[in-house]
């Protein structure tokens, strides 16, 4: 006679016995040697690996041999870790409030860490919505974006793992967009800004107790940092003392000192002023010897 029901049995891993058998319902094969049937299992699976054994019983009450297979119960939504961002390969972490600062209208990549299953992320900042790529080489998901506003703006990340199972729109932080920092001349009447002035930077050495001279890189590339065409300049240190000089003929030496005590950017203004004759000669040669 053929198969006039069928029954099964879970066994979650790291049990030494099967559970419980249920009838499963025949949807076609009914009586017949072969049939296909569905199963609803009455009790909540949490997430592990179960083995399922599955027997079919005739009319004669005849009982098959069993056959099995393994899944795994995945319902949990995959958890988002935390995340910064990155510059010339400088990571700028957010506060303890998860706030984190940079230039407006400048790239920075965006990486977070999330579950290993997951399959898809996003990011949203403000009205952009921007999809993340996993680094095979950090784990990490990551995105190029900027920000174009001064004002504060949430981060939210989506995230959907393998099975499906979905985070979505997490706030993970906070960014804010701040001006670049900028050389200008102090004038009552107007801001007047300097193109390409040079910045140098000095870096206290602790074995020394000295600064030497500082060149900020770009995949070990040592750069120069000069004001561009609106006065305006970038620079991200790593934690450290520094001594920072905007120095142009012409104009007064403007020195500051900066401590920074984890990676961040650097938006102080620098304000000087014009020199002439014997000031300006001098000066001149002071920056030669100096710089």
């Amino acid at each position: 006679s053929g198969i006039e029901y069928v029954e099964y049995s879970i066994k979650p891993e790291g049990d030494s016995e099967k559970g419980a058998w249920y009838k499963g319902t025949v949807v076609n094969g009914y009586l017949q040697k072969q049939a296909s049937f569905t199963v609803k299992y009455p009790n909540d699976l949490p997430d592990n690996s179960y083995t399922i054994y599955a027997r079919a019983v005739d009319a004669a009450g005849n009982i098959s041999n069993e056959l099995t297979k393994n899944i795994y119960v995945d319902k949990t939504a995959p958890r988002i870790g935390s995340f910064f961002i990155s510059k010339n390969n400088l990571n700028l972490t957010p506060d303890q409030y998860g706030n984190v600062s940079f230039y407006k209208n400048s790239t920075f990549t965006f990486m977070v860490s999330a579950e290993q299953d997951t399959k898809n992320a996003d990011l949203v900042i403000g009205n952009k919505n921007i999809k993340l790529r996993k680094n095979i080489s950090s784990g990490l998901w990551e995105a190029v974006t900027t920000i174009d506003t001064d004002l504060v703006q949430n981060i939210f990340v989506t995230a959907i793992d393998s099975s499906g199972n979905i985070t979505k729109n997490k706030k993970v932080g906070t960014i804010i967009g701040i001006n670049k920092g900028r050389v200008f001349i102090d004038n009552e009447d107007i801001d007047e800004f300097i193109s390409k002035v040079p910045i140098y930077i000095y870096k206290f050495d602790d074995a020394t107790g000295q600064y030497n001279k500082f060149a900020p890189s770009i995949d070990g590339i040592p750069v120069d940092i000069e004001t561009d065409a609106n006065g305006q300049y970038e620079l991200v240190l790593p934690a450290g003392d520094y001594t920072i000089s905007a120095v142009k003929s012409g104009f007064k030496v403007i020195k500051k000192e900066f401590s920074v005590p984890t990676a961040q950017i650097i938006s102080d203004p620098f304000i000087t002023k014009k020199i002439r004759g014997a000031e300006k000669i001098i000066a001149d040669i002071l920056n030669r010897w100096s710089y």
